[in-house]
């Protein structure tokens, strides 16, 4: 209904106003319509990618509207079709800009879209090439178990390559993973077992993308691992 009532336009032209107000329901509600092949086809179309980025790029606007710019680029990414145009205006940078933020929601969809990139064998160069090892690192000793999965699955999905292996170990992922390895929650330990930073045999394929997310409650920080 809202789509068919062209509500795109005006929330992307909102995105760029100088009203931290605008600027964080627009973001909001584009996150929200992005939940859906169909519709994200449709937010990409009406020129959606280029304003959420650069909002959720830019270190002065608001923490809570750069949090629901990240979460529309995360649903965004789970349709891989989408990553070639996201990585063309910046996306990496300004997801990168909030691996290491004190909002934990925001680390979280940072880490659902790097999860979702890694998942293409395409994205591997460049994700690596402009430093994304690092920032993913970073998300891997965050203190939310969410946050700590969805690291694990990009590396998992970065880690295919027996370049990108050798990589990850240098750049210091192999004890954020070992640490993780003693997790007790299930979602986490799928995750970090085939991240072997070490050439197996037959490489793993790079895991599928994640499906969109809602909006996510605030939780109080949690320990490494749950019980």
């Amino acid at each position: 209904m809202l789509l068919k009532e062209g509500v795109l336009q005006p929330m992307v032209g909102a995105l760029e106003k100088d009203d931290v107000n605008c600027q964080r329901f627009a973001a909001l509600c584009l996150a929200n319509l992005a939940t859906t092949v169909a519709s994200q086809v449709k937010v990409v179309q009406a020129g959606a990618i280029r304003p959420l980025i650069t909002l959720a790029r830019d270190a002065r606007s608001q923490l809570e509207a750069r949090r629901y710019a990240v979460l529309a680029i995360a649903n965004l990414s789970a349709t891989i079709a989408n990553h070639a145009a996201m990585l063309e205006e910046g996306a990496l940078q300004a997801l990168f800009s909030l691996s290491n933020s004190p909002d934990a929601m925001s680390q979280y969809y940072v880490g659902c879209a790097l999860a979702n990139l890694s998942c293409a064998v395409a994205n591997h160069a460049l994700m690596v090439e402009e430093g994304g090892l690092q920032p993913i690192i970073t998300l891997a000793y965050a203190t939310d178990p969410d946050v700590h999965q969805q690291a694990a699955a990009a590396l998992r999905g970065l880690s295919v390559s027996d370049d990108n292996k050798m990589k990850i170990v240098q750049e210091g992922g192999l004890e954020p993973l070992t640490r993780l390895l003693a997790s007790e929650d299930i979602e986490i330990l799928r995750e970090v077992t085939p991240t072997n930073p070490f050439p197996p045999r037959s490489p793993p394929p790079p895991p599928p993308p994640r499906a969109s997310l809602s909006e996510r409650s605030p939780r109080p920080p949690h320990r490494s691992a749950r019980r």
